[in-house]
Formats: C-alpha cells, sequence, structure tokens
C-alpha cells in the first residue's frame, strides 16, 4: 500500500464530511516524547468538550483550527470548544488528498485508485491500532501492519453519526470523546399527515401535476435551461404541505438534510423537497408535541426523454395511491406518504407580477416612481405557481442608472440619476417560467426620483373644535425649504407644483389608509381633511409652491368621523412634485383629539357645562341648592361633533346622528379660580375681562361669572401678557407663537412671527401701551417697538448697547411721564420717555470667499479668472468649465449685523428676486455659457422694503474652443467644403455609374459572341480538314477563321477587362526564356502583317535570358500593343518589336509608323474607352478597353509603361519589368507550362491522336451515354450531332432538366454549359457532385467564362474539366475520350476490393471523387466486419448506408461494374483466398470465416472464381 496515501488519511486526520475527506493535522514523523508531553495540557481542554456533551449539547460544525494545530467544535448553545495539540517542533503538517469511494467501496485518493477496500468487511473497522502502530484493513478483510507508528490528534465520523475525537500517544494510548451532532441525536421521526392554511390536519395525498405541464419554449434562467416539451412537476394549487415530527425536540433539525425516497429505497430525483422549516404554531387539535417542521415539494423538471419512464406515469390518467417515503439523510428513519397525479392544466396557478407590493406596472408615459439607491422588490401573488424568474435591462439603461439586481432575491435599484437632460425612466422586464409550462414576461416602467432634501417631520397634536374656521392645523414651509441648498432651492421653485402634490395617509401599523395612497388633494378632501397652500397674506396658492409659506389642513368632522379615530397617531407623507419628478416630502405626524365637554354641547334651559371635571348647573340652581331637575338637565351634542364618541369618568355618552344624549352629574358652585394657570389679566370693558393662561385665552363675563374659550392661532396656546389697544384690539403675546392681534368684533387675527417679520423672537414677555402709535414689548432677546401704523418692529439688541436682553414675562410698566420700566434677569432697567431705539448704521456690502467648483480661488494663483479681489471685480470671466461657482456676501458693520437680510438674482438665468434671508452664501452650479449679470441686495430685516445696497456684477462665461465664432466659422467652411467633396463624390460615381453599365455591356455582348463563335469556328475547322476544297477555297476558309480569331481575341480583352476589375490581382507565374517567348509571341503576327504589307520584325540585344511573369497576363500585355501598333499602321509601314535585357530587368519597345496620338490626348490614353480622335474618324473598330487593360496588368508586375507619340509619324511604346519576382505582392509559382494551379484546364490544345486511334476510342465507347445540358438550341443540336456517331446522347436546356434526367438516362458523362435559365452549370455540377448516388459521373463544364477566378470556381465545385467557347470539336472528343477512359481505370480499381487494404486511409487517386471514395471504402469496411456472418446480403449491405436497393445497385456497378451480389461474393472469396494463403485454418474453417455456410458450396464458388480448388490454392506459394 502507498504510504503517503496511508499517512494522508491517517494522522491527525479531520473527516469534515460523510463523503470521506480528510485534513491532516500533524506529520507522522513529529517528535513522539514531545507528543506525550503535550498529551498532558490537553486535559482540561477535553475536560470542557466532555461537559459540554455531557450537559446536552450537540455539535453544529467541526474545522480545523487556522494554524493546523487544533480542532474547533461549533456547539448549538453553547461556546466552541477547542482542542490543540501544539507540537513545536516537527514539520506542519500538510492537508491530505480528497478521499472518496467508488461503488466497490476501494478508496480513491484525488480520484486515483488505492487498492484499499475498507468496507469489504462490515465487522471491521478501516484500520485499528496495534503495538503503537496503524493496520489497515486490505482487500482479503485482514489488518495488515503499515509500519507507521501511532500519535497525533484525530476525528473522525461524520454529521449523520456523529464525531469522534481521538487523542493517541505514541505507544498507541488512547482517550476518546464522543461527540453527538443534531443527526445522530434523531430518536422518532413520523410524518403526522397534510397540513392546511387553517392549522389542521389531514390524511390526502399530495396531488401533482404532471403532464399537462409541458414547456411551451426553451427557457434559460437561473435555475438552468429548460428544453422544450420537457415537463415541470409541481403540486397542484391549494396544496397543503407534509407536517412532521421529530424527537428529541431540544434539537434544531432545520440544518439536516432529507431525501424522497420510493417503497425500494430509491431516492426520486424527479421531485424536490424544500428545506425544513420549525412550526411553532397551534394545531387546531386537542393536543400537540414539540419537535414539529413542514416539508413543501418543489417544482422540478423532467426532461421529455425521460417521460413515463416511471410505472404510474404511463398512462397519463390521474392517479390516487401511489406511495412515497420522506427519509433523513442517514437512513435511519422512513415515514410514507400518499401522493397523486393529476393531468388537469386547470389546476395550475398562473402568477400575477407585482412591484413592491402593487400591481401597477407602469407604462412609458406614465412609469410608476421608485427612489434613488432603494431596492424594488418584484413578487407574485401566487409563488408557488412561478418555476423560475430573472430580470433583465438594457446595456443602455444600466450605464445610465448604473442598476443592481438580485435574481435570487428579485429585486432591482438603480444608483446613479442620469443627466438631467435625460428622462429618468428605464424599463425592466420581468421573465418568468410558470409551473404550468408557459414563458411568461412583464414589462415594468420605472422613474428614479430624488429628493432635493431629506425629509422634514412635523408633529401635530389637533383638538378638534365645532367652528369650522378654526378647525385646521398649518405646517410652515420654511422648515424644509431652509434646508435646501440654494441650487436645489432654485429647482424648487421653478418646478414644485401645488396640484402635483400628493399624499399618502397610513395608520398607527403603517397601513395605508383605504384611497390615500399617493392621493391628490381631492381625494384626501373627501376622506375629511382638506388641504390648502396660503402665502404670507393667507391668500390661496393654486399655481407654484413656491408663492406659498404654509400649508393649511382643514378638518370637516363630518367626514372625518367615517376614516379617522380620535386619540390615535396617523402619518401623513406629503410628497411635493413638479410636471415628472419628485423634488421634495414631508412627513405630518398627526393625532386628533376630542375637545373639553363643554365645547361640545349646546346650552339648554339655562345650564351650561365648563369641562370634563365640573359638574352642571344653571343660574337659579346656583342660588337654590342641588335638586333633581338641576341633576337631570338634558344637553344636545352640537352637530359638528355628532358622530364622535367619548368616555368622561363612568359614563360613556355616545354620539348618534340625530338623539340627544342625556348626561347626569353632580354640580357644584365655581369662581375665577376654577382656571387654573392664569398668566394674564386685561379688562376688555365694564362688563368683561381678558383672561390669559397656560392652555389659551378665555373671556369671562363678569356678570354671569361665564367665561368662552378663545382658541387662538400658533403652535403654542401659552400666553405671557396680554394689552388692550383703544382700538379694541387685543395684543396676545405668547410662548413660542409670537405676537398675536385679535379683533373681536370680525373675530379675525393677524399673527407675527419671526418668519414672517423682523420680531426678535417668538416668545413676547410684556407688552406696554401704546404710545405715539407705538407699542414696546420685552422679549427674551431684547425689547422691540412694534409700529401700529405700518406694521413694522424696530429692535434693539445686546449687540446695540442694551444693557440687557433678556427679560421676565409680565415684568414691566408705563410710567406717567410716558418713560417705562422692565424687569430682566439683571435687574430692572428704566428707559425715559421719548427715548430714540438705535438707528442701524449699514456698512456696505463687502464679497469674499469665491469658489470655483467648491475649492477656494484667489486672484494671481494659476488658472485663476480673478485679476484682483471679488470685491473690487465689475466684470467676472470665467472659462466654460468654470461654470460652478459661489461667493460669500457680508457687511462689517458689528452693531446689529442680524439686521441684514440678502437677496440675489442672476440676469439671464432667472428674473426673480430670492427671497431674503440671512443665508449669505451665492450659489451656482452648471451655469451655461453666455452673458449674466449678477444683482445683490443687502435689505433690513425690520423694514424690508428698505434696500442698504445693491450691487452688481457681470458674468461672463465663455462658450468652448468647439463652440467659439472661429470654430463655428471653420465648421462653416469644413461643412461647405464637404458638401462639395460629397457632391464630388456623386457626380462621380454617377460617371463611374456610366462607364460601368458601358463596359458590362460590352462584357455581356462578348460573353454572347462567343458562344456563336464557337458554331462558327467549329464547323468551320471541321470542314477545312474533312472536305477537299480548292486553293481558292482554302484561302476564304483560313480568311474566315484567321477573322474569327481576332473577333475571340476582342472578347477576351473585354473579359480579362472584367477579371481585372473584380478579381484579385494575383499572378501565377513562371520562369521563361524571353528570347523564345518572343519569338514564338511575334511569329503569331506575320500572316497579319503580311496581308497589310507591313513590314514587321522583331529583334534583341541577347541570346538567352531568364525571366519570371504570369504568362496569361503577360501574353495579354504585347498582344493588345502588338496588335494595335499593326491596326494604326497604314499599309506599307513599319513595325518593330525590340527587347534588350540590363541586369535586372528587360524591356521591350514597341514602334510603329501609324497615326500616332494627338498631343492633347495623350493624358487620356489609359483611361477607360478612351479612342484618339484621329482613330475614331480612321473607321478602325476597338473598344477603347486594350491599352487601360494593358496598363492594369503592367501595374500588377511591378512593371513601367511609357508612350511617345507624334500623329500622322507614329507612336513607340516602351515597357520595363523586372527579371525576378522578389517585389511581386501577390503571387504563386507554377510550373512554366501549368498556367493554373488547377487539376486541369483545356483551351484550343492539339488533339495529337491518330485518325486510326481516335476511331478505335469511338468504337470502344460506343455504349457509353453522354448528358449535353445547353441552354443554346444551335449548340444544343451541333454537339448531339458532333457526339452521336460515338455515344449515346441524351439533351436538355438547363440544370433541373438535368437533374430529372440523371435518375432515369443515368449518364456516364454529363457536357454542361455553365450560364443558363433555372440552374446554372456550376450548381447542377455541385447537386450532382454532392449526391451520393450521382457523385461518381464526371463531368465537363462548357463556357464563355475564360478567366481564373470562373475557371478556378468551377472546378472547386468538383468538374472533371473545363473547356472555354470557342473550342475546337477535335479537342472535345479527345477530352471526353480521356476522362472516359480514366473512369474505367478507376472503376477496375474499385473492383479489386481485396487490393484496397494496401491502401492508406486518406490516400485518394487522383482521378478519384471524395465521396465516392468514402463509399467504397464503407462498403470494403461493412462488408469486412460481417464477412463471417452468413445472414449478410445485399439488403444487410444497403440498410448499413441507408439506401435503397435500387439506388445502392446503380451506384456500385457504376463505380465497380459488378452488381452488390457479386462485390460480396468476390470478397469473401478474395478474403478467404487471403486466408488460405496464410495455411493455419482448414477449409471448412476459412468458409466459415467467410460467411459461407456450406463448404460444399464454397469448394464450388472458389474453384470457379479462381480455376482452382481451394485445397490446391492452399498449397500453392503465392507472392
Amino acid at each position: 500500500m502507498n504510504k503517503k496515501f496511508l499517512s494522508a488519511i491517517l494522522f491527525g486526520a479531520l473527516m469534515v464530511s460523510s463523503t470521506g475527506t480528510f485534513v491532516s493535522c500533524k506529520d507522522y514523523d513529529d517528535d513522539i516524547d514531545r507528543i506525550d508531553k503535550e498529551l498532558t495540557e490537553l486535559k482540561s481542554q477535553i475536560a470542557a468538550l466532555q461537559t459540554t456533551v455531557d450537559n446536552g449539547d450537540y455539535v453544529t460544525g467541526v474545522a480545523k483550527t487556522a494554524d493546523g494545530k487544533g480542532i474547533t467544535f461549533t456547539f448549538s448553545k453553547g461556546s466552541p470548544v477547542t482542542v490543540t495539540l501544539d507540537v513545536k517542533d516537527g514539520e506542519p503538517g500538510k492537508d491530505a488528498q480528497k478521499i472518496t469511494f467508488d461503488k466497490d467501496g476501494q478508496m480513491l485518493i484525488d480520484n486515483e485508485p488505492t487498492g484499499i477496500y475498507p468496507t469489504k468487511d462490515a465487522e471491521k473497522a478501516p484500520v485499528k491500532i496495534e503495538g503503537g502502530f496503524w493496520y489497515t484493513l486490505n482487500d482479503k478483510g485482514e489488518y495488515e501492519n503499515s509500519n507507521i507508528p501511532v500519535s497525533g490528534l484525530a476525528v473522525a465520523g461524520s454529521e449523520a453519526d456523529g464525531w469522534t475525537l481521538t487523542v493517541i500517544d505514541a505507544n498507541g494510548n488512547k482517550q476518546e470523546v464522543k461527540v453527538p451532532t443534531a443527526a445522530s441525536l434523531m430518536s422518532e421521526f413520523e410524518i403526522v399527515g397534510l397540513l392546511g392554511d387553517d392549522n389542521k390536519i389531514s390524511s390526502d395525498a399530495v396531488v401533482l401535476n404532471y403532464s399537462a405541464n409541458k414547456v411551451i419554449a426553451k427557457w434559460e434562467g437561473p435555475k438552468g435551461t429548460i428544453a422544450k416539451d420537457d415537463y415541470i412537476v409541481a403540486t397542484a394549487k391549494d396544496q397543503k404541505t407534509l407536517l412532521v415530527r421529530m424527537a428529541p425536540s431540544s434539537v434544531d433539525f432545520t440544518g439536516q438534510s432529507f431525501i424522497l425516497v420510493n417503497s425500494k429505497g430509491n431516492s426520486q430525483d424527479w421531485l424536490a423537497l424544500n428545506s425544513a422549516v420549525a412550526y411553532n404554531k397551534v394545531l387546531a387539535r386537542a393536543a400537540q408535541k414539540a419537535g414539529l417542521y413542514t416539508f413543501s415539494l418543489a417544482p422540478t423538471v423532467v426532461k421529455k426523454a425521460d417521460y413515463k419512464a416511471d410505472a404510474w406515469k404511463v398512462d397519463g390518467s390521474d392517479i390516487n395511491t401511489q406511495k412515497l417515503a420522506l427519509q433523513n439523510e442517514a437512513g435511519t428513519f422512513t415515514s410514507q406518504f400518499g401522493i397523486g397525479v393529476t393531468h388537469d392544466g386547470t389546476k395550475m396557478d398562473d402568477a400575477t407580477v407585482k412591484l413592491n407590493g402593487s400591481t401597477v406596472l407602469g407604462t412609458e408615459s406614465t412609469p410608476v416612481e421608485i427612489d434613488l439607491n432603494v431596492d424594488n422588490k418584484i413578487i407574485f401573488d401566487a409563488a408557488n405557481a412561478v418555476y423560475d424568474a430573472y430580470i433583465e435591462y438594457s446595456n443602455d439603461d444600466d450605464v445610465l442608472f448604473a442598476i443592481d439586481h438580485d435574481n435570487a432575491a428579485m429585486t432591482f435599484k438603480a444608483t446613479q440619476m442620469p443627466d438631467s437632460d435625460t428622462k429618468a425612466v428605464f424599463k425592466v422586464v420581468v421573465r418568468y417560467l410558470n409551473v404550468n409550462g408557459n414563458v411568461a414576461s412583464k414589462d415594468i416602467y420605472v422613474k428614479v426620483t430624488k429628493s432635493l432634501v431629506d425629509g422634514v417631520v412635523y408633529e401635530r397634536t389637533h383638538k378638534i373644535v365645532a367652528d369650522a374656521t378654526k378647525n385646521f392645523f398649518s405646517i410652515d414651509l420654511k422648515s424644509m425649504t431652509d434646508k435646501m441648498s440654494a441650487e436645489n432651492l432654485a429647482v424648487f421653485n421653478r418646478n414644485a407644483l401645488v396640484n402635483n402634490t400628493t399624499f399618502t395617509v397610513k395608520d398607527a401599523k403603517g397601513d395605508v389608509v383605504a384611497g390615500l395612497n399617493g392621493a391628490k388633494a381631492a381625494t384626501l378632501v373627501a376622506k375629511g381633511i382638506t388641504p390648502s397652500f396660503l402665502d404670507k397674506d393667507g391668500k390661496a396658492v393654486t399655481d407654484k409652491i413656491a408663492a406659498a409659506t404654509t400649508v393649511k389642513f382643514a378638518i370637516d368632522n363630518d367626514k372625518a368621523a367615517s376614516n379617522f379615530k380620535v386619540n390615535t397617531p396617523y402619518t401623513i407623507e406629503v410628497v411635493y412634485a413638479g410636471a415628472d419628478a419628485k423634488l421634495a416630502d414631508a412627513t405630518i405626524k398627526l393625532t386628533l383629539t376630542l375637545p373639553a365637554l363643554k365645547d361640545m354641547f349646546v346650552h339648554q334651559d339655562g345650564i351650561w357645562v365648563n369641562d370634563i371635571a365640573s359638574a352642571y348647573m344653571d343660574e337659579a340652581a346656583n342660588e337654590g341648592g342641588s335638586t333633581a331637575a338641576n341633576k337631570a338637565a338634558i344637553y344636545t351634542i352640537k352637530n359638528a361633533f355628532k358622530n364622535l364618541a367619548t368616555t368622561v369618568g363612568t359614563s360613556t355618552f355616545d354620539a348618534n346622528l340625530d338623539n340627544a344624549t342625556k348626561i347626569v352629574g353632580d354640580y357644584t358652585s365655581y369662581g375665577l379660580a376654577e382656571l387654573s394657570n392664569v398668566t394674564s389679566i386685561r379688562e376688555k370693558d365694564s362688563d368683561h375681562m381678558w383672561i390669559g393662561t397656560a392652555t389659551g385665552l378665555y373671556l369671562l363675563n363678569k356678570n354671569t361669572s361665564q367665561y368662552k374659550y378663545i382658541e387662538i392661532p400658533g403652535e403654542s396656546t401659552y400666553i405671557n401678557t396680554l394689552y388692550q389697544a383703544p382700538n379694541g384690539l387685543l395684543y396676545v403675546g405668547t410662548s413660542g407663537s409670537g405676537l398675536i392681534i385679535y379683533n373681536p368684533g370680525k373675530n379675525t387675527f393677524k399673527q407675527f412671527h419671526t418668519d414672517n417679520c423682523a420680531l426678535l423672537t417668538n416668545s413676547i414677555f410684556t407688552i406696554l401701551p401704546e404710545v405715539n402709535g407705538n407699542i414696546i414689548m420685552s422679549t427674551e432677546n431684547g425689547i422691540t417697538c412694534f409700529s401700529s401704523k405700518d406694521k413694522l418692529f424696530y429692535n434693539w439688541t445686546k449687540e446695540q448697547g442694551l444693557m440687557s436682553a433678556n427679560f421676565n414675562a409680565s415684568a414691566g410698566v408705563l410710567l406717567k411721564d410716558k418713560g417705562f420700566i422692565f424687569g430682566s434677569i439683571d435687574g430692572a432697567i428704566e428707559f425715559p420717555k421719548d427715548i430714540k431705539f438705535p438707528h442701524y448704521q449699514f456698512s456696505k456690502i463687502i464679497l469674499s470667499d469665491f469658489r470655483l467648483s467648491y475649492q477656494p480661488v484667489f486672484s494671481g494663483e494659476e488658472n485663476s479668472p480673478l485679476t484682483e479681489d471679488i470685491d473690487d471685480i465689475k466684470v467676472l470671466k470665467l472659462s466654460h468649465n468654470q461654470n460652478t461657482f459661489s461667493l460669500k456676501v457680508s457687511t462689517i458693520n458689528y452693531d446689529f449685523p442680524s439686521n441684514v437680510l440678502y437677496s440675489w438674482k442672476l440676469e439671464g438665468f432667472y428674473t426673480t428676486w430670492s427671497p431674503p434671508r440671512a443665508e449669505n452664501i451665492i450659489h451656482f452650479a452648471n451655469l451655461k455659457p453666455g452673458k449674466y449679470k449678477l444683482y445683490i441686495r443687502a435689505v433690513s430685516k425690520e423694514e424690508q422694503n428698505v434696500i442698504f445696497e445693491e450691487r452688481t456684477i457681470d458674468v461672463i462665461i465663455a462658450h468652448p474652443a468647439w463652440l467659439s465664432f472661429w470654430a463655428i466659422l471653420c465648421y462653416i467652411v469644413l461643412g461647405i467644403l464637404l458638401l462639395f467633396i460629397l457632391t464630388r463624390i456623386i457626380y462621380l460615381k454617377k460617371q463611374k455609374k456610366i462607364s460601368d453599365e458601358k463596359t458590362q455591356f460590352f462584357i455581356n455582348t462578348a460573353h454572347d459572341l462567343r458562344t456563336p463563335l464557337t458554331l462558327i469556328k467549329a464547323p468551320l475547322e471541321e470542314l477545312s480538314e474533312k472536305a477537299q476544297l480548292t486553293a481558292s477555297g482554302l484561302n476564304c476558309m483560313k480568311t474566315a477563321l484567321k477573322n474569327v480569331d481576332a473577333l475571340l481575341r476582342l472578347t477576351t480583352n473585354l473579359i480579362n477587362f472584367e477579371h481585372t476589375e473584380v478579381y484579385s490581382p494575383k499572378l501565377y507565374i513562371a520562369e521563361f526564356e524571353l528570347n523564345t517567348y518572343m519569338q514564338n509571341l511575334c511569329n503569331g503576327f506575320h500572316s497579319y502583317s503580311a496581308t497589310k504589307n507591313i513590314d514587321f520584325t522583331y529583334e534583341s540585344n541577347f541570346k538567352e535570358t531568364k525571366v519570371w511573369f504570369d504568362k496569361e497576363k503577360m501574353d495579354s500585355i504585347l498582344k493588345n500593343i502588338i496588335s494595335n501598333a499593326l491596326k494604326y499602321t497604314p499599309d506599307y509601314g513599319h513595325v518593330s518589336v525590340c527587347v534588350t535585357e540590363t541586369k535586372d530587368s528587360w524591356k521591350v519597345k514597341v514602334s510603329d509608323t501609324g497615326i500616332g496620338i494627338p498631343a492633347k490626348e495623350k493624358k487620356k490614353i489609359f483611361k477607360l474607352h478612351f479612342r484618339g480622335s484621329n482613330a475614331i474618324n480612321s473607321k478602325i473598330t476597338g473598344s477603347g478597353i486594350g491599352l487601360m487593360l494593358v496598363w492594369k496588368l503592367v501595374k500588377l508586375h511591378g512593371g513601367k509603361i511609357n508612350i511617345d507619340s507624334t500623329e500622322h509619324q507614329g507612336t513607340d511604346i516602351r515597357l520595363i519589368f523586372y527579371k525576378g519576382y522578389e517585389h511581386l505582392r501577390h503571387y504563386s509559382i507554377v510550373e512554366p507550362n501549368q498556367e493554373l494551379p488547377v487539376k486541369e484546364v483545356v483551351e484550343q490544345a492539339k488533339v495529337t491522336e491518330t485518325p486510326e486511334k481516335l476511331q478505335e476510342m469511338i468504337e470502344a465507347a460506343l455504349l457509353q451515354r453522354i448528358l449535353i445540358v445547353e441552354d443554346n438550341d444551335e449548340l444544343r443540336s451541333y454537339l448531339a450531332t458532333s457526339l452521336a456517331g460515338a455515344y449515346t446522347i441524351q439533351a436538355c436546356s438547363n440544370g433541373k432538366e438535368a437533374l430529372i434526367i440523371v435518375k432515369e438516362f443515368w449518364p456516364d458523362l454529363i457536357l454542361s454549359d455553365i450560364m443558363m435559365p433555372e440552374m446554372r452549370g456550376d450548381e447542377l455540377c455541385t447537386a450532382i457532385k454532392t449526391n451520393i448516388e450521382t457523385s461518381h459521373i464526371p463531368i465537363v463544364l462548357l463556357t464563355a467564362l475564360n478567366d481564373e477566378k470562373n475557371i478556378l470556381n468551377g472546378l472547386a465545385t468538383g468538374a472533371d474539366g473545363y473547356i472555354t467557347k470557342p473550342f475546337s470539336i477535335k479537342m472535345l472528343k479527345a477530352r471526353i475520350s480521356n476522362i472516359l477512359s480514366n473512369r474505367d481505370l478507376l472503376r477496375q480499381r474499385y473492383a479489386m476490393a481485396t487490393k484496397m487494404d494496401s491502401e492508406k486511409p486518406g490516400l485518394l487517386p487522383a482521378e478519384a471523387n471524395t465521396l465516392d471514395w468514402k463509399f467504397i471504402t464503407d462498403v470494403k469496411n461493412n462488408i469486412k466486419n460481417n464477412i463471417d456472418n452468413t445472414d449478410f446480403t445485399v439488403d444487410s449491405l444497403c440498410s448499413l448506408h441507408n439506401m435503397s436497393r435500387t439506388s445502392f445497385y446503380n451506384k456500385l456497378k457504376a463505380l465497380t461494374g459488378q452488381s452488390p451480389a457479386d462485390y460480396i461474393r468476390d470478397f469473401r472469396l478474395n478474403t478467404a483466398a487471403q486466408l488460405l494463403q496464410k495455411k493455419k485454418y482448414s477449409i471448412t474453417e476459412v468458409a466459415e470465416m467467410t460467411g459461407f455456410c456450406d463448404s460444399k458450396y464454397f469448394r464450388e464458388v472458389f474453384k470457379k472464381h479462381f480455376n482452382v480448388s481451394p485445397s490446391k490454392y492452399g498449397k500453392e506459394d503465392k507472392k
């Protein structure tokens, strides 16, 4: 056994999972003596571990310590316990490999077999200790000494069985502690039944839905890919969960694993089980046991291929008798339950998507609003109806909003706002797969909002009153707007609209009051609360909120009574919004309370009530004592409170709509003393007195001793002082609500506070009588003088020299001489009459602390826009990226600086002044380039119409360089230039299109000419050879053929020109001897020059030199130049060709005495379709393409061309080429006589066969069949007539007809044109060569397309030959004969079955088709693999090739010349011959090995085939 493996497993091993993974804590070579010493230190740790176990705790985790020297046990209740073996000497331990076991019980380490079978003997442990050494169990079931000493610390076991801590010394002595786990402690396991939503238990079966849940489309989600037509197994809707009891109840089993098994104990993978959930509710039965858990079945997927694999799923009918069992992971406890199957799709829910609990998902025009950086939860109303789901959104939206999402939790949130110009709306797509198999999706449109300020919270307790004009509470907007930055405030003021404000009302539990979720004001009014926005004068604001200062909420008691409860806290969430976005929000914590009972009842029979604790009496009873009549007074509930109810003492007053309620109680006399916390008293008139208290204002009737409560506005009702002016107005100084002026005649109030005037503080302590229209008051921060005429306050503070600023309540008196005294915390202060309040001396405005992008900037700094101090600057010039700036405004006067408020506006940005405020930082952000004027005012807080000073600064923000005047001018110029270029390009393209159309016309004409040229040239050549012509007739024949060749050259030029335009400029070069090449080329022009009596000469300055070029292209260059020279030279002229060489190059000069080229037209000679004017007038035909083609081909060779010409004198054309090919860019090297790297291209080749040999080939091919496919009727007829004597001919006009005829005619060769209607010839070739039934048929393509690209493409389709038009009929016949002869040789090779054994795989004969070679190879291999099978027949072979018997017969017959039966028989016989030669087997054995069931028949067939018996054949020595 490998000791490396053993040491990794045994010494200090820690098994951390039940699969058998061990981690080493120590190497076995640690010093043994030191281990013994360290063992003594473990005693306290082991004792602690044992104590924890004895106390009933169990382990929830086992792990090695970070330093690898110990093991930590984590317990369910107590603290973790760590056991450490700290051996300082020795090498540190190493982690062992992963240990697993295969199906035979063999131990594998990192999937490598060890040869150890620890489970072979179930009665023996895998390892044991004996004599201080480790023993292991071998595959014979015997213990084997490993010769490795024992020492160390080990933990073994599993979650299912518990753990055992073992400490072993060097002598093998061990100490063990058994450590239980939750799974190992399980003592009882029982399925109680199915639990319903009503907590009732039933014994029903769990109903599953299966075949009705076919997945309608492929699904790819977080749970993996599900194929279309797979099935989802899920519980039907309204199903119950399994209720299971497990003991002991003290153990938490929620973390344990459980599985589903069938009656055979096999795991049921087709059904998923959710984790256990502890059940703590009270069951609907008499008694219950602890330790209850619920299990639900999760939806799972069954592949279509596995459907109906189980017996209970076969017939697709409902089943109710199947049994499954729930089993713990260790397999020690099992409990059964019933399961049924339904196939009714209606029993499955369809889910409805909800966003944040709402079914409103928004549209693109009306999206749902969400907050920035807040998770939005997507849920399904029937969550158990959804198998899988995920969230999608576009990449563009992700970039804009930085969206985070979690498919597991189905949440998403936007973490950033897009640019202000971008509409903050994006779409989220929720895709989900229902358990009924339906794939669905929902689009959610959301709009991201961000509040301009953190939410403001108001707390209001409103006492309901009967007077509708007083039954309201208010909130001020200033406390919210003060928290906004200047920039945000500007945004709020511009955009916030009254009509877009929404209200959400929630009760104490946080539940939304019905109908009040994001409701507009009208909806809230219908519920009994009417919100209205008011300006500082109390007038209603209906447009922009910026004009409002407060929001008033009026209570309609009648409506509110049916929607709200008294003494119950409510929360009103107010959202202020603009046209399309939320801007700010506020929260009002509101509690409505009842007023005193006296305010709830109408006085009847002279009886009245004052408050809850008072008795009830009338005036007569007050003098006559307590009588029964007085005690039974009747009070009618005021209409405003008719739906309210309250409790007083032991009596309950139930206020019905129409009934009066009788209130009975004792009565007592009362006096002024019954009003508690009286703070101020003033006489109103002779009959009435004003009483100020801590709870409000009262009016006392001195005659009747009755008093009336006057409800005053403001948050605080605590009254410090009262003063009634001569005009009857009552001035009320409050503690917290400022100064309130009450007009008793009109019952109106006017409130002054720090937010709407220059009042020092909202606490008024003493109000002195009016003197000369001024009323003096003391406050907690100084004294103030109120002008009753202009309603302004003038203040005197300690900052202005006041001796004491903190005065006491009701401590002041007006002296007879009009002086006055106020009592303060520093004593009494007397002020003489006519004292003048300090006059504020204003100092000029000072600007400072200029900042750019929140960073301070000073003059003189690098890149600073300030040329001087900001206070001195008149014009502030900023660059385009300095458009966010701020500055501070202040004064240097320390005399009452708080009396100065600041206001500003930026002309060009907004035109309204900002509200005067103490804030003195002016800030602007992201201003657009342009000119602005900043206005700054300092105004008096006491008199805000008094402007101390106004300053202006011109602010100029420069346009960026790309938007400057010169840049825009450049853009215009460039635009005009671009427009000109585009116009020019369009013009040139139009001209090129016209030129291309002209060229294409010529090219198409050239293609069309080549077919009739074939019908002219071929018969003429045939006639010239066969017919006996006179000398004159023969001369005429030659003239005709010469002109046919001339036409052919012209069409070739046109087609070559197309090739140079379209095809890639690749050269196929070879090495040629230049002198020989040039002489052969010039010889071709002697006959033409002779007819015109032109002196045509050739000369060179060398005998022999080798050069490289593409012969086809070089031919085109030189033939065009020489033919032009001859064509445009008059009769009896002179044309010369001179070739010279230098060291690296060679030159050609072609000179003539022709008509020349006009001087003004020389620059156009290489342009397309150019012909000289003198050439046109000469009536000599031409296309204007030749020199253009020459120029292109010369450039391809890297050469140069130069033309010198004089009109009427002649022309010299000079060509220069390099000898080598290193300068060329795109080329391939071919053999000198190989023009293209293809199988073979035959064009105008000379036929060398003698008539006798040709006759022999014709006779040999009499029975061979040729299919001619040609759309030209005359050419098709000519070919059929020319070939009819030698072959059986069938003809058709296009590829589609040919495909039909091939399967009937089965030709030996197909001769096809390329350019045909319906189906082209190359398409026909592809179809034939890719069909296994026809791939063996050779195809020869005939075409007018003679350029390299088309030739290569034609051969690439599998064509066996490519012949260009016009062609020689003799050449065509010879080519057909050669192909058919090669086909016969290939057929013989295919027929030699056994000889193919020597062929190497993939070694394809040159004539063979890849498909055919594979076919014959597969046939041979299939016969070879079944050669000993006597039942192997032709039908068997056809079946292996997936072919019909007829198709297979035709294919094999065409390839081998043999029928399938003959081929199989010959293969068997040839194989038998090979076996006999080996002389190892008897004839009978050989017959059986080769598939002959009868040895006698084998002998007969063998002798017939080899002309010798098998016995003799085996004795012969074959070589």
